[in-house]
């Protein structure tokens, strides 16, 4: 091409003005706006909660040994109320009689009671705070036999405090082991609850 068909340069003047007639660079954009209604309306992100680390195992062993110490002091408990419902046995002839009410006693034998509750404790101290899964399982069955002993108690209780009610308090004399029984009755509970409490760590 010769250089009489370029075109001429243009004036400096002219070519400010047609810069402020262009664009500007095409990334600069405005920024666009945040739509507020719709981040409004979504709840925060909350993370969900972390579930606690287990206990450490040596905490968890003086747990078992803690709840085991519970079961043995409730069954030295229950054998010191047999021990005492024995003595007052022995000592009220109205307790030996038989007859109407709450002269004749739970349908129970003391010999009953004790050979459970001395059955029980030789099993608890042969297994000991951490017995196998088969002998957890016999612990619980010979727990809940000894809590059906307190279930033959409780009805007699509720008889001899009506029948009690009806003869007068003078008759009340005759026969002081109705509270001793009831006594047996509750610390029976308490040692099934305890051994519940001590198996349930075991799992």
């Amino acid at each position: 091409m010769a250089d009489d068909d370029k075109e001429p340069p243009m004036p400096p003047a002219q070519a400010q003005q047609m810069a402020s007639w262009l664009p500007g660079p095409f990334w600069d954009i405005p920024p666009l706006r945040r739509n507020n209604a719709l981040y409004d309306s979504q709840p925060p992100f909350v993370p969900p909660p972390m579930e606690p680390p287990p206990p450490p195992a040596d905490a968890r062993d003086d747990e078992i040994d803690a709840r085991f110490q519970d079961v043995l002091r409730g069954q030295a408990e229950l054998a010191s109320s047999i021990d005492r419902l024995r003595g007052a046995i022995a000592s009220s002839p109205a307790a030996r009689e038989i007859g109407p009410g709450h002269n004749q006693g739970p349908p129970l034998q003391i010999e009953e009671l004790d050979a459970e509750s001395k059955l029980l404790l030789a099993l608890l101290q042969d297994k000991g705070p951490r017995p196998t899964p088969v002998d957890r399982a016999l612990i619980a069955d010979h727990a809940a036999q000894t809590l059906q002993l307190s279930e033959r108690i409780k009805p007699w209780l509720k008889q001899a405090a009506i029948g009690l009610a009806m003869i007068g308090v003078h008759e009340v004399t005759k026969d002081l082991t109705a509270p001793l029984w009831e006594e047996v009755a509750r610390r029976i509970v308490d040692l099934y609850d305890a051994i519940h409490v001590w198996l349930s760590l075991l799992l």
